[in-house]
């Protein structure tokens, strides 16, 4: 009897973990030595020859008899070419290798030798992907983007990586590392691995040890700095512009990222106050609704601006999340906001004596130092 089994998604440590597992539990790891073929596609490789290679030396080892006689398990890591809309994948010679594994797949694989796939991307579309779906087992890992999703499936897996820890976080410090690490599971337990370590001996992770030990990965660095000043927190936004600093981060794309945000935030608080978008949800897990009928004129009007809807061109879990942070604060406030900050940046590229540092910092303290003295 064979087995084909194919792991793939952008939550890559799941989908390695479900692969090894396949792997172990076809091939034992005291039989590994003999009975186990691997073969690794360079983590990041885009050229066609790697992939070529990649999948001819997979056809080979399947159609080869076990040395030592029974069956053989055939592991090829890293498939970054199963897409055929994105490289490598799109190359004509990687499309006519996948076809010619494919056709094996259709024929059977010889009994006793069993195939594991693991990819990071697969175009459920491909013909690879329904013949290992058809004759074999598939095992999707991707991120969550919807609010249910990541409740149903990613917090699980996030509170078991801490309790396996024998740490501690607190809602408001673990909404701060998800903030900053996307929902990654790697990432997420790699900066788990460092928090350990920094809060030893002591168990317990708190917001101001996330906000100290770990950095923004979602987009990059100047989303940080955007993302502490939204939340109106003057200290905690001063504590990111030194540590920003400190990696030499220029001050200029810093307020022009804040710029971006703040716009984001106005068009979703005038959203909310002319009810054309609705909140609604717990805390943690929101929901946006949008009220905006087709063939209205808050439609024709963003059709005529050539502009989309948020929910149409970001998550829906990152909209509501935007969504709930516009409402903290009024409109007015916002366009305050926006305002000075462009006056900073014309300072910042403008004669001021001052460094745009400076600058930057004079800004912040300026406009979120009201919120610290009321709180």
């Amino acid at each position: 009897m064979s087995t084909l089994f194919l792991a793939w998604g952008d939550d890559d440590l799941s989908a390695a973990r479900a692969a090894q597992a396949k792997v172990d539990a076809l091939c034992p790891p005291e039989d590994q030595a003999f009975a186990l073929e691997t073969f690794a596609v360079e983590p990041g490789a885009k050229d066609a020859e790697s992939a070529v290679q990649a999948v001819c030396a997979v056809r080979e080892a399947v159609a080869t008899p076990s040395m030592l006689g029974g069956g053989k398990t055939v592991f090829l890591k890293g498939a970054n070419f199963l897409s055929p809309k994105k490289e490598p994948g799109k190359f004509a010679a990687v499309k006519d290798a996948v076809e010619r594994l494919t056709g094996d797949l259709k024929k059977g694989l010889p009994d006793g030798v069993n195939l594991v796939v693991l990819a990071t991307d697969c175009d459920r579309s491909t013909s690879f992907y329904k013949t290992c779906a058809k004759v074999g087992e598939v095992a999707a890992f991707v991120v969550p983007e919807r609010a249910k999703d990541v409740k149903a499936e990613f917090f699980p897996l996030v509170r078991e990586a801490i309790a396996g820890r024998g740490l501690k976080m607190p809602p408001d410090a673990l909404d701060a590392l998800l903030e900053r690490t996307g929902y990654a599971l790697r990432l997420v337990e790699s900066e788990l691995d460092k928090l350990a370590l920094y809060v030893m001996p002591k168990r317990e992770i708190t917001r101001e040890d996330v906000v100290s030990m770990v950095s923004s990965q979602r987009v990059h660095q100047f989303w940080e700095y955007a993302e502490a000043f939204c939340t109106g927190n003057l200290a905690e936004t001063l504590q990111c512009l030194e540590k920003l600093f400190r990696q030499r981060v220029f001050p200029v794309p810093l307020v022009v990222n804040l710029q971006n945000r703040i716009r984001q935030l106005l068009l979703f608080r005038d959203a909310m106050d002319r009810g054309l978008a609705k909140l609604s949800g717990g805390e943690r897990f929101r929901t946006l609704t949008w009220e905006i009928r087709a063939g209205s004129e808050e439609a024709e009007l963003m059709e005529a601006l050539g502009a989309e809807r948020p929910d149409k061109v970001m998550p829906p879990f990152r909209a509501a999340s935007l969504a709930a942070q516009a409402v903290k604060f009024p409109a007015g406030r916002w366009m305050r906001w926006l305002a000075e900050s462009v006056r900073a940046q014309m300072e910042m590229t403008g004669d001021s004596r001052l460094p745009p540092e400076t600058i930057l910092e004079l800004f912040t303290i300026r406009a979120l130092s009201p919120l610290s003295r009321r709180a």
